[in-house]
């Protein structure tokens, strides 16, 4: 039995615009998240692990960029906790 464990949670099924849709970031930031990208000549890693012929996300795929995204659009609410917490 070689099928594989996680099945359709791992299988390429979302487009970058549709994950780009469903998490509220623009298809660019997919991209990098998935890909990496360079900045001042700097290499920047991927965020999140994807093969790199990748075309489309897995749906772990979406639910970490999905996270990731919130996390990023709370940055605001974080500080600000922070600041009443010290």
């Amino acid at each position: 039995m070689s099928e594989n464990k996680n099945g359709w949670r791992t299988q390429p099924m979302y487009s970058f615009r549709e994950v780009s849709r469903l998490s509220g970031i623009s298809i660019s930031t997919v991209r990098n998240w998935l890909f990496g990208y360079t900045v001042d000549e700097r290499q920047v890693s991927p965020l999140i692990k994807a093969s790199a012929d990748a075309t489309c996300c897995s749906f772990l795929n979406l639910i970490e960029i999905m996270v990731a995204a919130r996390f990023r659009k709370s940055e605001g609410c974080i500080h600000s906790t922070k600041t009443y917490v010290t």
